[in-house]
């Protein structure tokens, strides 16, 4: 009983935790800010990574700007909902075990292959501007 209280407090600190974040993402624009941190990937290949930009693309979905969103990082944009619904289910399922609601689609090895070849490709994709790809790129 007190290790279920225990990871009650841990899922309670990391939602705290998710709300602080979306709030400081709502608050400050990672482009005029020079807090935020650059891509590694992005300054030492000169290519960019599937997450080149995400903190651009969080804070414009947060501030309502949705064509900016899709512009720094379509893939986040796409997935996102995806995964809030996810995590909330899973918080749900943790903090009210008797409800038990399955995702069943997640656990399996052709669905996790299916996104891992989803990321792959859209990282090549957009880094290819010959083959009309360019418009992935965060701009």
């Amino acid at each position: 009983m007190k290790m279920l209280k225990t990871n009650k407090k841990k899922v309670i600190l990391i939602l705290l935790l998710c709300i602080v974040v979306a709030c400081i993402y709502f608050v400050f624009d990672p482009v005029t800010n020079k807090y935020f941190p650059g891509c590694i990937f992005y300054k030492l290949t000169g290519l960019f990574c599937p997450g080149c930009g995400t903190q651009r693309s969080l804070h414009s979905l947060l501030t309502g700007n949705i064509i900016a969103a899709v512009h720094a990082n379509i893939l986040l944009v796409f997935c996102l909902p995806f995964l809030m619904v996810y995590y909330a289910i899973q918080t749900i399922n943790f903090i009210r075990p008797l409800t038990n609601i399955k995702i069943n689609i997640v656990n399996q090895v052709w669905f996790i292959y299916l996104c891992a070849l989803v990321v792959v490709y859209y990282w090549i994709a957009r880094n290819v501007p010959v083959l009309e790809a360019g418009f992935l790129a965060p701009h």
